[in-house]
C-alpha cells in the first residue's frame, strides 16, 4: 500500500472531531473524502500531513509511520495544497520552486531548476512562469499551488477542496491535471470535495465520513442511494451516465 490510516482519532478540547479512522490508498488511485461541512474532512487531512498531532492512530506511508519523522522528512513524502491559495506577490516560477525546499541543503541547485522546469513544462504552465501570483485567477493559482507540491516530489498528494470555488471548466481541468499527475509521476492523492458528481467521476475509491466516523469506504460501484441519502441527509435517485453514475435529489 501507498498510505495506511490505522484506527485515527483526533480531539479538539473535549470535542471528538474523528474516531477509529481507518483506510489505504494503493499506488497510482485518487481517493475522495467525502461528507457533510463540518464532519472533519480538513482535520484529516492535517492529521495525515502532520500538521495537527492525532490523540491516537497510526499514518504510514510504505509501512514507515509519519510519526517518527522531522516535518522536513515528512514534506519529502507528502505534498499537500490548502484549500485557499496565498496571494502573494511571487511570481508562479518562485512560488513553484519553493516546493523544493525540503531538498535543498546549501541554496538551489541546477537539479532543483531542472525539476521545476520539467513540471512547469508537464502541466503547460509556461505563460504563467514570470507572471505575479496576485495577478492570477483561482484557477491559475491552483494550477501552480499543485505544481508547487509536485516538485516536493511526494509519494502522496493531499488536496483540501481543489475545485473550490472554481468554474465547471476550471474543475473539469483540475481533476484532469490531477489525474495526469497521478499516472505520470507513480504517486497517489487523496482529496476532499463535496461535489458528489465530479468525485465519482474523477477519483476511485471513496471514504465516506459522517460525524466523524467513517461509514463507507469503496468504490464507484458500490455507491447507492441509501448510501448517500444516509450521509447527507437528502433523498436522490442515482443514474448511470456514460458508465459514471450520477446523484440527483429527489
Amino acid at each position: 500500500m501507498m498510505l495506511d490510516v490505522k484506527d485515527l482519532r483526533f480531539d479538539y478540547r473535549s470535542e471528538n472531531v474523528l474516531k477509529d479512522i481507518s483506510f489505504h490508498v494503493h499506488p497510482k488511485e485518487i481517493l475522495a473524502i467525502m461528507g457533510p461541512n463540518g464532519v472533519g474532512k480538513t482535520t484529516l487531512l492535517r492529521c495525515i500531513n502532520a500538521i495537527i498531532k492525532p490523540k491516537s492512530g497510526v499514518v504510514m506511508v510504505k509501512g514507515q509511520d509519519l510519526s517518527t519523522l522531522s516535518l522536513k522528512e515528512v514534506a519529502k513524502k507528502i505534498g499537500y495544497v490548502a484549500q485557499y491559495s496565498e496571494s502573494s506577490r511571487l511570481t508562479a516560477f518562485d512560488a513553484i520552486l519553493l516546493g523544493r525546499m525540503p531538498h535543498m541543503k546549501w541554496g538551489i541547485s541546477a537539479q532543483d531548476l531542472s525539476i521545476v522546469n520539467a513540471v512547469i513544462k508537464q502541466l503547460n504552465l509556461q505563460k504563467l512562469t514570470l507572471r505575479y501570483i496576485d495577478e492570477m485567477s483561482g484557477g491559475e493559482r491552483q494550477k501552480v499551488s499543485i505544481a508547487r507540491a509536485i516538485v516536493q516530489e511526494p509519494e502522496i498528494l493531499l488536496l483540501d477542496e481543489p475545485t473550490s470555488s472554481l468554474d465547471l471548466k476550471n474543475q473539469i481541468e483540475i481533476l484532469k491535471l490531477l489525474q495526469t499527475v497521478i499516472k505520470e509521476h507513480t504517486v497517489s492523492a487523496i482529496i476532499t470535495m463535496h461535489d458528489i458528481n465530479m468525485a465519482l467521476r474523477y477519483a476511485d475509491r471513496f471514504v465516506f465520513l459522517k460525524h466523524g466516523k467513517m461509514s463507507a469506504c469503496c468504490d464507484r460501484t458500490s455507491i447507492t442511494k441509501d448510501l448517500i441519502s444516509d450521509i447527507y441527509g437528502v433523498a436522490v435517485s442515482i443514474y448511470d451516465h456514460n458508465g459514471y453514475p450520477v446523484v440527483v435529489p429527489e
